[in-house]
């Protein structure tokens, strides 16, 4: 009997000073197996506390009627309570006592005739596991808001310690998106078993290799296969003994455009050295003093470095005046350092007579990428013809400026004995014709038809040395009054051949006065030579503005601009459109002397005359039935206003 007094006393010191809120309840009611109520048999110090009751006031209360809850709680109590003594299995829950701010952890358990309950305090482990997700939720949060892919896998080794394979343990979103594969689909996998391709192209290695060695790795790789093809960015570290964490993005658009570019430099290269021209880029060398002074190679080609004999290797970063000194002083070290401090770009021809070279060089530099790329093309030999070509020139020049000199002096002396023998033959044959037969007579008059076209010959020719050259003075000139002076000097022959000519108003140019009289002589007079016979001869004269190139045919003739065109047209025999060029020749005749006097210069004075005033012309004829001149004459500033057209009757 003492000794279960003992016992009962131990036990309840053992229960009152538990941490854990101890609670023994005992059913009320009709029995056992369907009891009324459940009553507090015994309650400890910390139960009284979690409570807020006496535990000798707690103690005896039944649950139905607790004081401290309501009728919801102590229901759920109750409910609980018989569960556990009608099943006599325990229950375990927690829950969150707002009194108290702490959440606890209840288990019931059955008890002999009763329903033992212990609560203990769990609210530091809850804050501990909430931390813990919070923790994680920010990690995953991270790992999911990288744009770089990123996995953890663990170490797979046989019995020998080997790596055989990595179990995927964790990946991110961007993996996700990069791979193009789900979590669930990588999630508890193999890696050789979602990459199979890994083993032959070196990826599965690289992972072994951190595992083994611990050091980080980090590289560019290309990975094919697998339904992957591209470029990545991959870093890889050693987690704990057996785990890794790699990190890699997606570099394969930045990747093609690398090597599309390097392909292209590559062309590049290619062209710049393949390149007939030479072409070289030069960056700036500097003094002590920040002075630039000279200019180091970057690249060169075959058109630079054969110049000193060399490969451009060999120039490429060494100082431009190495090779050639003598740019330095020349003023193509000037040109390049203009172009490299200003940015502008230049080009100039240089005669480069240095460094034991005499070359006529077009340079040309630009400033690109803090450097100056120069281009040049050497046109030594095409400069020595332009000038041995210009030398000749010149000596053509003196030449025919000694022939027309002579062909005037020429023309001029040779007048005078002309005249003397037309002189003296009619003299001789006035005085001694009645003792000549008939045969002599007519000698005497071939002799005065062959001195009458020398005559006009060494005249033709005496005006056409006068038109070879440009005046050095133009004024005002009056067309109509031109074609009106020769009119009247064409008195004779207009009376003999009674033409119809029409004037229309011309316009006052700027020009030689002589020599533009001489031209619509010449025009004017063909017009009523080359007449038909037993046909009334019709000129016309008119003129109209033009703007070229807008007339095809002068595309090629005449520079652009506003001219003035006079078109002289006839109705006489005309010629061949075959020989429209070809009769302003000089000595060129078409038809005989017999059927037409001329000596064949008149239309190649027109044409000097009108290429001694900036203009042109041609020709058009149809055989039988006429032939029209257009003379084109450039239209200045001169004034404009016109007579009204006039018909002349003679």
């Amino acid at each position: 009997m003492v000794k279960n007094v003992l016992d009962e006393r131990l036990l309840r010191a053992l229960l009152e000073n538990q941490p854990e809120a101890v609670v023994y309840y005992t059913p009320v009611g009709s029995g056992p197996e369907a009891p009324v109520d459940f009553e507090v048999a015994f309650c400890n110090r910390e139960a009284a506390f979690q409570t807020g009751i006496d535990s000798e006031q707690l103690t005896g209360q039944h649950v139905l009627h607790m004081v401290h809850t309501d009728d919801k709680v102590r229901r759920t109590i109750f409910d609980q309570l018989y569960r556990v003594y009608k099943t006599g299995e325990p229950s375990e829950s927690t829950y969150y006592n707002p009194v108290l701010n702490k959440h606890f952890s209840l288990l019931r358990t059955k008890v002999e005739d009763g329903v033992l309950s212990l609560a203990r305090n769990v609210s530091s482990e809850i804050r501990t596991g909430e931390e813990k997700d919070k923790s994680m939720a920010f990690t995953n949060s991270l790992l999911d808001a990288a744009i770089n892919g990123i996995y953890a896998c663990e170490a797979i080794r046989n019995e020998a310690g080997e790596i055989t394979d990595l179990m995927m343990l964790r990946i991110n979103k961007a993996f996700t998106r990069i791979i193009k594969k789900t979590e669930a689909e990588v999630i508890g996998k193999t890696f050789l078993t979602l990459f199979p391709s890994s083993r032959e192209n070196g990826a599965f290695a690289m992972n072994c290799e951190v595992i083994q060695t611990g050091q980080p790795l980090r590289r560019e790789v290309y990975y094919e296969g697998d339904g992957i093809d591209g470029w990545y960015d991959v870093s890889i570290a050693k987690l704990g003994t057996d785990c890794m964490v790699v990190n890699f993005s997606d570099i394969t658009p930045f990747k093609r455009v690398q090597l599309k570019v390097e392909g292209i430099n590559q062309t590049m290269e290619q062209v710049f050295n393949a390149a007939q021209m030479g072409m070289f880029t030069f960056r700036p060398k500097y003094d002590s003093n920040q002075e630039l002074v000279d200019f180091y190679f970057s690249m060169a080609n075959e058109g630079i470095a054969s110049y000193v004999g060399q490969k451009p290797e060999a120039l490429r970063n060494e100082p431009g005046s190495k090779w050639f000194p003598g740019y330095l002083t020349n003023g193509v070290f000037d040109m390049y350092k203009e172009t490299y401090l200003t940015g502008l770009p230049n080009r100039k021809e240089v005669h480069y007579n240095v460094d034991g070279h005499d070359l006529y060089l077009d340079l040309q530099s630009r400033k690109i990428d803090g450097e100056v790329l120069v281009t040049f093309t050497d046109h030594t030999a095409l400069r020595q013809a332009q000038m041995a070509l210009e030398k000749t020139i010149d000596e053509l020049k003196r030449t025919n400026a000694n022939l027309e000199e002579f062909a005037y002096a020429a023309s001029h002396d040779m007048q005078e004995p002309i005249r003397k023998i037309h002189y003296f033959s009619n003299r001789i044959r006035e005085q001694f014709s009645q003792d000549m037969d008939p045969a002599a007579l007519r000698y005497f008059e071939r002799l005065e038809a062959a001195t009458d076209r020398m005559r006009h010959l060494v005249d033709d020719l005496l005006a056409y040395s006068q038109v070879t050259h440009r005046p050095s003075l133009f004024e005002e000139v009056d067309l109509n009054a031109k074609v009106q002076a020769v009119l009247e000097d064409l008195e004779l022959t207009i009376a003999e051949k009674d033409p119809l000519i029409e004037v229309g108003p011309l316009p006052v140019t700027l020009g030689h006065r002589r020599q533009l009289q001489q031209l619509f002589q010449n025009l004017i007079g063909n017009a009523l030579k080359y007449s038909k016979p037993g046909v009334r001869p019709e000129i016309r004269i008119q003129s109209r503005s033009v703007q070229l190139p807008d007339e095809g045919f002068m595309k090629a003739k005449a520079g652009p601009g506003a001219y003035h065109l006079i078109e002289i047209s006839d109705n006489g025999i005309g010629f061949e459109q075959k020989d429209a060029d070809k009769i302003f020749n000089v000595f060129t005749r078409l038809h005989g002397n017999a059927e037409y006097r001329g000596t064949g210069v008149g239309l190649s004075i027109v044409r000097k005359v009108a290429e001694n005033h900036n203009g042109y012309i041609v020709a058009d004829g149809v055989p039988g039935e006429g032939a029209t001149f257009r003379l084109y004459l450039p239209a200045g500033q001169e004034r404009t206003e016109l007579p009204a057209t006039r018909q002349l009757e003679v």
